[in-house]
């Protein structure tokens, strides 16, 4: 996992693009809506629609406490407290990332709400069954040891509670070309099908409950977007190179070789 925080913040100063972007939409700096900065914090294809499937699939309610893998800047992590009434501590294994994620929490007062810590997918620091819920969002493209990070959602995850994973998954045969949004190149890059997935949920006696392609939601979130641009995008979380990594990922979607998959499996 060591070349994965250097790919995610090869541009840097990520906290500055997206005050920078706020500002020159005309929008306060200091005390925002967190929807507000969802074109660059909600990091997964199909944005807040996407979370939305993921709170409404793994049954996320008020007062559930749910610890979100692979956390980024937050976005997910702020959906979630806010539109579930939960609370949610996020974990990730890039500094930056962590940093910028309680910032934005704090300036978009969810502060209390929200927390986030530095760590790994495959060694999480929390205790056994201490969370009702775990989610992963677009996270296991980038774990090598997939049997290991569900180890770790298994183990912490309460009985009767859920683990939700949305993927980009492989669904075909056919090279990817790189940059991607998750790897700069093939080495970092640790892609899996729905069917791999699966077996990583029943090898840890999780009851799968849900698997949806989620493309066509993908399709109309990018459609929204474009005919109503967010205030900042992920322009202002990955610098120039975003538009390259995306085009090659929409390629490889285009030519059926990878889809966003979303599972849920419960204990």
């Amino acid at each position: 996992m060591s070349d994965v925080p250097s790919h995610y913040t090869q541009a840097g100063g990520i906290l500055e693009r997206i005050l920078t972007g706020l500002g020159d939409a005309g929008l306060d700096r200091e005390r925002f809506d967190h929807r507000s900065v969802a074109g660059a914090d909600e990091f997964h294809l199909g944005g807040p629609a996407a979370t939305a499937e993921v709170v409404a699939a793994a049954g996320i309610t008020a007062g559930h406490s749910v610890l979100d893998v692979g956390c980024g800047i937050g976005g997910p992590a702020r959906h979630m407290a806010s539109a579930a009434e939960c609370v949610v501590h996020g974990v990730d294994v890039t500094p930056e990332f962590v940093d910028v994620a309680a910032e934005l929490s704090r300036r978009a007062g969810l502060g209390e709400v929200t927390t986030f810590e530095l760590g790994d997918a495959t060694e999480l620091r929390a205790a056994d069954e201490s969370y009702d819920v775990v989610t992963v969002l677009h996270v296991g493209m980038n774990v090598a040891d997939k049997a290991l990070m569900f180890d770790e959602m298994a183990r912490v995850v309460r009985p009767g509670g859920a683990v939700a994973v949305y993927d980009i998954m492989q669904i075909g045969d056919g090279e990817i070309d790189y940059p991607v949004p998750w790897s700069t190149t093939a080495t970092t890059s640790h892609l899996e099908s729905p069917d791999g997935y699966r077996a990583q949920f029943e090898r840890c006696r999780l009851t799968v409950e849900t698997t949806v392609e989620q493309t066509e939601l993908v399709r109309a979130a990018i459609s929204r977007a474009t005919e109503s641009p967010p205030p900042v995008n992920l322009s202002h979380l990955m610098g120039d190179g975003f538009t390259e990594m995306f085009g090659n990922l929409f390629a490889a979607m285009s030519a059926g070789t990878v889809a966003p998959v979303l599972m849920v499996g419960r204990r």
